[in-house]
This record gives C-alpha cells, structure tokens and sequence, in this order.
C-alpha cells in the first residue's frame, strides 16, 4: 500500500499494520547501521512515505465491498444511512457506493497518517541514536556499493523518485542560501552532461563517407554546393539541439511558451537512458527530442513558417560547440556563406564571428574561392561528357566615388558574363534532380583527382560525341513563302487569340471558373526537365566589338573550359546565344576568319544565334512606337500614358518592364470595351464569353474590309480611324502576348508558327537589325538546317532553371538575371567589391547562393518573402483606360463624347512590313545572306561607344 521512500511500491491490508510497523521498527533500531554509518541493509516489506494519490487507491481497494464499514462511518458522521432514502434503486446503489468509498478513505489515510508519524519519529530516533546527520545518512545510503542497497537505491531512481525529490526541494527551499546551494548544485550536474554531449559533437568531417550525419567540422577546403545543400537537408538545426540533449531540455523548459508534460517526460526518460548510449544509439534520443516541433514547423507552408523555439535552440547549442572547438563550424560556415552573398558588410561579419554566430570574412572569402574552384572542375568535366552551348552578355557597372579627384573619378566598367547550359537528351530528361547531381558531383571528385598537366592530355584523348548535321545537303534555291505565315501559322494565330481574349476578358470580369476561356492544344511542348547551367567567371572583356566577341570566345574555350585545340574538329557544332549585336559580331568574325586551315581558328564550330527575350524587347518597343501617337490623339499610348500619369515612358526612351505592363494593361481594357459592346445582358457570362471572343476573332478577321470600305458599319454606326487603330493594337498586342506565353509554356511549335509573324512586324516597325536576323534564322529553320539541328536551336532558346510547368524562359533573360544578381553584390560591398574577387568568388557560385539563401532560410523558420511575383492590381488603372475609349467613343456603341480631333491611321505593321519584305528585302537578304556590313557594324560600335561615354 502507497510507495516506499526509496523503495517499490507495494499493497498491504490494513490488519497487517503492526506487523509491519513491529518490522519496521526492528530493521531500524537493530543491526541497520555499522559503526561507521556506511552500511544500510534494509529488512522491511512495508513502506514508509505514502503518496497521497495512492493512499485514495490502496483505501479505496481496501474497504470496498465492506458494507458495515460504510454503515458504520455513517453512524460516526451522523447522516442519514443512504438505504432509508427514497430514491430509485439505480442512483441508490450508485450514490451509497461513491459515499462509502469517500468515508472510507477519510478513514484509512487518518490511520496511516498517523502510522506514518510513528515510522518518522522512530526512523528519526535510530539515526540519533547512531550520531548521523540527515546528509551523512542519504550519502551514505546512495554511495553504498552493497548489493541489497545498491538494489534498494536503483528502485528509488527507476520509480521517478529523483523527479519528485527534486520538485519537493526546489518548493521547500525559501532562504535565498539555501535556493543557490540547490540551484548551483543542480547547474553543476547539467553542465557536465552538457559538455559530455558536445565533446561527442567533435567528431566527423564534414564531406568524409560514412560521417555526414554526425559530422559538424567544415574545413574550407572541403565546402562545396552539394556539401551545403546536404547538410542544409530539414533538421540541420535540429540535429545540433539532438546532439546537446541535456542543454536542449534546458532550453525547451525556457524558450517554449507552452510546455506539454507528456513530451517532457518523455524527453527526461530519453535523457535518463542516454547516459549509458554511445553516439549512434543518440540519434534515437534526437528524434524524440525535436520530432514534434519539426512535425509542427514542417507541416505549415515554407512562405508562412515563423521563428520558433526550436531553431533557436540549435543556434545555441551551434554557438556553444563553435565556441569549445572552433573547428566545429558548419553552422557558422553557412550562416557566413548566407550573410555573405545577402551582401552583410565586413564588419558585420567579424563581429558575428566574435559571437560565434559566423566565421570571419577572411574564412568566408576562402569558402568562396574553394566553391569556385569546385564549380569549375565540374563546368570543365560537364563540357566533356555532355552536349552543351554558351550564353554570354555583356555587364555593365558603375562605380561611384564621393570624392571626385583627377584619379578618383567615375567609372564605368565594361565587362563580361557567360554561362554554359548542358543541352539533355532523352535519358537526361528522365533523370531525377538528385541522379543528375550525384552524377556531376562524382564526376567532379575524379577530375580533382588529376592535375592540370594531365587535363589537357586528357581531353585530347577525349572520344567526341557523335556529331549531328547541321546543314541539309541539298542546295536549292529557297522561295519567298518560307518567310511568310502559312495558312496552318494564321489558323493557329487565330487559336491563340480566342485563348488571350477569353482569358483577359474572364479576368476583367473577375470570373473565379475557368470554363469560359477558351483553352489552347499545345503543339510542340518540351519536356518539363531542370535546365543544368553553369555559370562562368567574369571577363573583364567589353565584348561590345568584333575584337572583343573574340577576345570572349578564346577565353572562354582556352581559360574558362580548358579545352584543347584540337578538341576542336571540323564536326564540332556549339550554338553560341546572344543578342542581335552579338550575332552580328560573331557572323562578321566568322567571315573574315573563314579563310584559316585550323578549326578553332576559322571559328566553323561557332554558330551564333539571336534570342528570344531580346527579340521581345524589340517587338514591344516597335509596337509601342507605332501606336504612341500623341497626347492629343484620343486612344493614343500617349493619351493614356498622361491619363495613368506613368513614367519613364517616352516614344524614344521607354523602360521594357513598364511598357511591358502598359501594353498589356491596354489591352485588356480594349476587349474589356468590347465585352460590353457585344454581350447579351440576358445571357450568363460564362457562355457569353466564347460567344464574344468569337465576334472579336471575325472582327479582326475583316480588318481589311473596315480599311478598303470607309462605310461600312461597326457596332451600328460608321467605323472611325481611332476604331481601326484600337483594332490594329489589338492585333499587334496578341502576337506579342503569344510569344510570351508560348515562352512560358516551353511549346516550340507556338515560337514556329509566330516567328513569321514577328518577321514581317519588325520590317514594318522599321527595326532593320532584327528584320535581317531574322530572315537569316527563318532561312536556316525552314530551309538550310536538318530538322535535328532545328530543335536543337529552338530548344537552346529556352531555359527552366526550376524544373517546373510553365517555369520556362529565355536563356538570355537567364542570363539578364545572372547579370543582374552579380550587380547587387557588386554594389552591396561597396568598395571591397573589385572584379578580381567578382571573378574568384562570386560569379561562378551566384545560383549557388540562391540555394542555399532559400535553404538556409527554410531552416532557420524564417519568413521569406514567397518568391512568386505578387503584382499590384490593375483594376482601376483597367477601368480607367475602359472609360476613356468609352468617352471617345472607340469600340463602343454609344457616340464619342470627346471632343477632340480624330487622329490618323497608324502603321499596320504586318501589312506594311509583308510589302516591304516582298519589294525586295528578301532578294538582298539571299544575295547577301553570306555577308555582313562591316561598315554598318563600325557605324553601330562608335555609336554604342558615345553611349557609354555620356553614362560616364
């Protein structure tokens, strides 16, 4: 019965009290102690604390079932016996049971309580009697090395008496003397345990097989992307507050607002067993430890996870191990690497390194230069076991000084920034993201392996892939109807326009379904795979001239790639990517080289071709300037520019991130005009829709009709020009909305079928550099190129660094991006910043730092920003645009209320540039299609060089 103060517990009846007490008693004052009171040997069978709770049980246990017990504690109490009650039988027995069982407790716990006192008094007698103090007696029980109080003191520990010892202690003790002996003692204790953890943690490197999952040393000369991102796997931070149990429980009691006392003592009963663990049966402690708040934290989406309780623990016990054993840095090399790239100034970072937060920033720039030195062993690796083309542009930065001096002045640094993408062929695509990296990861640990004198013998004896043609072998002689749209081009234009139009004017209404626009049926999409892009060190080239474009190449393919001359054959074939004037140089370059018997000299492996992101630029500068107009032209861009008060939108000066917007915004207000123009109130929206984007289709499909026929009739009443302009953008915008669509979705049967479309825009825009390109690209793609080399182009055009649907963009707008990430650091250090530590530190490592941004902060439980674009709304500006047509009558049934004089018919762009093309532009693009005018070139370059002499 109850439990023993440091023994088990057990039952007893109550007729067996004196007996127990006479043994008691006997075991106490006998032969119990030696003459030096280290010896205890405990006889008795009987308890001598009693726990209240058990006392209710044991009294409970003991008197149920006795009836003249219940009948007698009644009479004692003076209440009515509850069988002369008028009550129904049911709640009769039930409420006499529960009375008696109450009665009977009082009873019982009277009676032990006073049994209790006797056992104490004669406990307290004996250990008089023998002259020990209470200290000396509990020391010597608990330090005994006899069997039987050994067992005595082990069934103390196993029954939670520590625990409960602990908590009577920690109420008990009042004066502040006795409160900081206690707390000390008990600091003392956790300490220990607390160093015995982390001198486990100093084990493993960080990189060594079979040691990553207990390994926290991160020597610089072995970080690279993979070892961060493994590392950065969920539960790094978890993994240190595992390791350091007995601080983690510490911590867990001070830092978690509401502590929940099963998963406390679960964790006390995990701490309890470790002591005798070695460090692999730990990990069971560790998952126990941080399981539920992991399953708390993991269970929230990553954008909306807030700092908790956890995370801190682990950059505490992160902190303490870095601080014991400075070699144990893996958190503080990551958090210096994450500090680093988010552009935290030197200071900042020694002073976290005195913390223990971070390294310093002489480790952090060691890190760096070994994460470069990795990320070119596997660029020069990846070129030699793989497909792969170039992407290069040119960079841009100015450095600004404060204090203007004949040698501190403003500059302006022209340089280069290049990246190679792998192109994948079919078992690529079918690869997971973990197969491809372990796969260059382990190409990248044999080419550590040899030294630079042995690459270059290595990559002569380098089997080559086989080549594919480039070139048909036939040479006819192309028609002209290869540069124009076909009928199945303007069938599938139409398509795409039903697509566009349904959808803007679905969320012009703000319609939640999307049954009502119409879909549109891919026609060549590629598969969804991660584009494998390496990015390249930084060449302080201005490749803004022909001699620059070379100067780019030969360090590219001798410097960057280390590849040998004569790994170049005559079958060698690399797209190299760039913008118009990129591929103007290079085309210029290969001309006059053409003559040289060597193949990398003659640069017959160079195939340079324009791409898409640039060419989208140039059509929304075309479009814009075509239908700017003027202020006083009602439903003019002008007009509606001063309206919405935008700026930096001029007809020569335009940014191409808010005439993007402009255009698109305008658009949708003009099929907005439309929608009530033409739908049938008493109809429901969602079948309407179709309906209306059908009437727009056929609408703009008698365009001409509208132009030849100045009588024919619009909406009821007679068509004005500002009505065919409205209808003209309307056009011109759709084009520009599929190639951006067809962009994102990765389908390179939408960019066939537009291109054409493009082409002949772009010769009635007048923009003859983009005109030229790209009669020379539908030359090859419909006509010069077999059809492996076509897709080959097609797809070196686009990039999906994520590996997600509708995650594709153009690969120089990739490299925009990489451009622009190289600018913000540069700018962030300030003058640390040169283009030496540009080259040997950052540029090849500037995705890298994305990762491991993203990871990091996913660890940590910070609450970054969802990296989806969130753009504002544009309703009102919509709405706006809406009523301004409306007043000037554009597309609308009621009359013009504007006042304003009509404004002339602007350019049609796909008319004029189709007479263009056919007056001529073709048959000198086939007779000089093999050409270049270099004094056209020099022409563009001096311009381009004033330029950036007024930037200065």
């Amino acid at each position: 019965m109850g439990r023993m103060a440091f023994g088990t517990p057990t039952t007893q009846s109550s007729g067996a009290t004196s007996h127990a007490s006479q043994n008691t008693t006997n075991a106490i004052s006998g032969d119990t102690l030696s003459s030096t009171g280290v010896h205890l040997v405990p006889t008795m069978a009987q308890p001598i604390a009693l726990n209240i709770e058990e006392q209710d049980q044991a009294s409970t246990i003991q008197m149920s079932g006795s009836p003249s017990a219940g009948r007698q504690s009644s009479r004692m109490s003076g209440q009515t016996p509850a069988s002369t009650r008028k009550m129904p039988v049911s709640i009769l027995g039930r409420s006499m049971h529960i009375s008696r069982q109450r009665r009977c407790s009082q009873l019982v716990i009277s009676v032990l309580q006073s049994i209790f006192h006797d056992k104490m008094e004669r406990i307290k007698v004996a250990i008089h009697q023998e002259h020990l103090t209470l200290p000396t007696f509990l020391s010597a029980l608990f330090e005994s090395d006899d069997g039987d109080v050994a067992q005595w003191a082990g069934q103390f520990y196993s029954n939670d008496g520590p625990r409960r010892i602990i908590e009577i202690w920690g109420r008990k003790l009042r004066t502040r003397t006795w409160d900081a002996s206690f707390v000390n003692s008990a600091v003392d204790v956790v300490v220990e345990r607390t160093r015995r953890d982390l001198r486990r943690c100093k084990e493993g490197v960080i990189g060594e097989k079979g040691l990553k999952d207990r390994a926290y040393r991160f020597p610089y000369y072995t970080v690279t992307q993979a070892n961060i991102e493994d590392i950065l796997c969920p539960g790094f931070l978890d993994g240190y507050a595992g390791r350091a149990t007995y601080l983690t429980r510490f911590l867990k009691g001070v830092l978690d607002k509401k502590n929940k006392s099963g998963k406390m003592k679960r964790m006390n009963e995990d701490m309890d067993k470790s002591d005798d663990r070695d460090i692999e049966e730990s990990e069971v402690e560790k998952d126990v430890t941080v399981e539920d708040e992991r399953q708390d934290r993991d269970g929230a989406p990553a954008h909306r996870r807030h700092r908790g309780p956890d995370a801190v623990r682990g950059c505490i016990a992160a902190m303490l191990l870095f601080m014991t054993s400075q070699h144990c840095n893996a958190f503080q090399t990551v958090m210096g690497v994450f500090l680093h790239c988010m552009g935290c100034p030197t200071r900042v970072l020694d002073v976290l390194s005195s913390l223990g937060l971070s390294v310093s920033d002489d480790q952090v720039r060691l890190v760096l230069g070994n994460m470069t030195s990795d990320a070119i062993a596997r660029v020069r690796e990846a070129v030699l076991n793989n497909d792969w083309f170039i992407v290069y542009d040119n960079i841009n930065i100015a450095n600004r000084h404060h204090h203007q001096r004949i040698n501190n002045l403003d500059t302006f640094d022209n340089g280069t920034a290049a990246t190679v993408i792998l192109i994948p062929t079919e078992e690529d695509r079918k690869k997971a993201k973990s197969d491809m990296k372990a796969d260059l990861n382990q190409q990248a640990e044999q080419h550590n392996k040899t030294s630079r004198n042995d690459e270059c013998g290595k990559n002569e004896e380098k089997l080559h892939a086989p080549a594919i043609e480039v070139f048909r072998p036939e040479k006819s002689t192309p028609s002209a109807g290869i540069f124009f749209p076909t009928a199945t081009d303007r069938s599938q234009f139409r398509a795409a326009c039903r697509h566009h139009f349904s959808s803007a004017i679905s969320r012009s209404l703000c319609m939640q379904s999307s049954a009502c626009v119409v879909p549109i049926e891919p026609i060549d999409r590629l598969p969804v795979h991660k584009t494998v892009a390496f990015p390249l060190q930084t060449m302080k080239i201005d490749e803004s001239t022909i001699s620059g474009n070379l100067a780019v190449l030969e360090h590219v393919s001798n410097v960057g790639l280390r590849l040998a001359r004569n790994w170049f054959t005559d079958r060698t074939s690399i797209i190299v990517a760039g913008d118009q004037m990129t591929v103007a140089r290079l085309l210029s370059l290969k001309i006059h080289r053409a003559i040289d018997p060597d193949p990398f000299g003659c640069l017959s492996w160079v195939h340079p071709i324009p791409q898409l992101f640039h060419m989208r630029m140039n059509l929304c500068g075309t479009i814009f300037r075509t239908h700017y107009g003027d202020t006083n032209c009602p439903g003019s861009l002008a007009d509606i520019i001063g309206v919405l008060r935008r700026k930096h939108l001029t007809k020569d000066n335009m940014k191409f991130k808010v005439a993007d917007e402009l255009l698109k915004l305008v658009f949708e207000a003009l099929l907005f005009v439309f929608w009530e123009s033409l739908h049938d109130f008493g109809t429901s929206a969602e079948s309407e829709v179709q309906r209306v984007t059908d009437s727009i289709i056929d609408i703009l499909n008698g365009l001409h009709s509208l132009l030849q026929d100045p009588t024919r009739l619009l909406f009821g009443r007679p068509h004005t020009m500002a009505d065919i302009n409205a209808l003209l953008f309307l056009r011109d915008v759709a084009v520009y909305i599929e190639l951006d669509e067809a962009i994102k979705d990765g389908d390179l049967g939408r960019i066939r079928s537009v291109l054409p479309t493009i082409t002949l825009m772009m010769h009635g825009g007048g923009n003859t550099n983009y005109s030229r390109e790209l009669l020379r690209f539908l030359y090859g793609m419909r006509h010069a190129w077999t059809d492996e080399w076509e897709r080959r182009v097609l797809s070196s055009m686009l990039v999906n660094p994520k590996g997600v649907v509708g995650g594709w963009m153009a690969t120089d707008m990739y490299q925009e991006n990489n451009n622009y990430l190289l600018k913000v650091i540069f700018s962030a250090k300030g003058p640390n910043m040169s283009w030496e530590y540009l080259r040997d530190a950052i540029s090849t490592n500037i995705r890298s730092f994305q990762e491991i941004a993203r990871l990091f902060e996913r660890e940590v439980g910070a609450n970054y920003h969802n990296p989806a674009h969130k753009n504002s709304s544009a309703v009102l500006d919509i709405a706006k645009v809406k009523e301004l047509f409306q007043d000037s009558g554009i597309l609308c049934r009621g009359p013009s209320r504007d006042k304003r004089p009509l404004p002339g018919l602007v350019v049609d762009l796909q008319h004029e540039g189709g007479g263009k093309m056919a007056g001529g532009a073709i048959d000198k693009f086939l007779e000089t299609k093999d050409e270049y005018d270099d004094e056209e070139l020099e022409e563009i370059e001096s311009a381009q060089a004033t330029k950036h002499a007024e930037n200065i």
